[in-house]
């Protein structure tokens, strides 16, 4: 019987070994990166996170001309519980909505009907974004257009609940953690308030990113960047505007002040706002975005960043703040 030489069996060792370390599932991204879901929705409705998380598709969910078609009667997406409490995390998505409402669900995770423990990702008061932890939440002072992309991104850094639109910080505001440890996680969907009239989501949804930590703004910018514009051609649909924002290595809030977006930061009964210089504001405030905004003052920010108190928070309890650019003369400041 012959046998191979000494070199050809340590050769078939190493191809064996090679054949071996082929057959590994190799480590995934996700698990460096903490990516817990992603949902591009470009032709499924898959996870393609590396988790392989179970999505359901409650009803009628559909891919259309390369997005998640979400038509608002009653259909949305269910993954399992999303471990968000207690930490910072990060949702990053791309949006079109195609409905008359100014109020929709676009997210939620219900661990209980109580303070803290109810996650709901929203348009609320005329279609601004809306990022609730339920009795603990912040709303961006800008809305977002009907029938076109905006990218979102919602995420408590640890210390506060911040909305970016379209690469621009526009809100941030300390509060405490999310504290929910169950429930589903749903997508399309919104609550099931009796006082609260909204929808569950009309529109269109792309790249749907769910992360573990806060994002950069470095990463935020990642995520709105001529390459995501050119996917957006590519499947036929009409990309967004480019960023306002490219230094991200810039305070974001100087960053805001020099394109003219105002900055909203809100800490108790202490509120900030961050624009441009010279730029009248009409501030509005109300405790119920069920009802219509209540003017509140007329201000002008003469050098950029203007600190306001609001000694009737308190008595407010939840209490939100729009901001709307006036122009260069103050209005009259008659009730609205």
């Amino acid at each position: 019987m012959s046998t191979l030489p000494r070199n050809w069996s340590v050769r078939l060792t190493l191809i064996l070994g090679l054949l071996l370390f082929s057959l590994i599932p190799a480590r995934s991204h996700a698990a460096d990166n903490g990516l817990l879901l992603y949902l591009p929705l470009a032709e499924d409705l898959a996870d393609h996170s590396g988790n392989n998380l179970t999505i359901t598709n409650m009803t009628s969910v559909r891919i259309v001309d390369g997005a998640a078609y979400f038509d608002g009667l009653t259909n949305w997406l269910e993954a399992p519980n999303l471990p968000l409490n207690s930490g910072p995390f990060a949702i990053s998505l791309w949006l079109k909505p195609t409905g008359k409402h100014p109020m929709y669900g676009l997210l939620e995770q219900k661990s209980a009907n109580s303070m803290n423990r109810w996650l709901h990702v929203m348009l609320r008061g005329g279609r601004q974004p809306y990022l609730g932890f339920y009795i603990n939440d912040a709303i961006s002072p800008e809305d977002i257009p009907v029938n076109e992309w905006t990218h979102l991104v919602f995420q408590y850094s640890g210390q506060r609940q911040e909305i970016w639109v379209n690469g621009q910080f526009l809100c941030a505001r300390d509060c405490k953690p999310y504290g929910g440890k169950g429930g589903t996680f749903r997508i399309g969907y919104t609550p099931r308030w009796n006082n609260v009239p909204s929808k569950d989501f009309e529109g269109f949804m792309r790249e749907l990113r769910i992360y573990n930590h806060a994002l950069t703004p470095q990463e935020i910018l990642a995520h709105y960047n001529p390459a995501e514009t050119q996917r957006f051609t590519l499947a036929g649909i009409q990309p967004p505007p480019e960023p306002r924002i490219t230094l991200a290595t810039r305070s974001n809030e100087t960053a805001a002040a020099e394109n003219g977006a105002p900055f909203l930061s809100i800490s108790g009964n202490n509120f900030t706002i961050t624009g441009e210089s010279r730029q009248i504001y009409d501030i509005l405030v109300t405790d119920d975005l069920n009802q219509p905004w209540v003017y509140l003052m007329t201000v002008t920010n003469k050098l950029g960043v203007l600190n306001l108190v609001d000694d009737e928070a308190k008595k407010r309890g939840n209490t939100f703040y729009r901001i709307q650019v006036a122009g260069p003369k103050p209005r009259p400041t008659a009730d609205k």
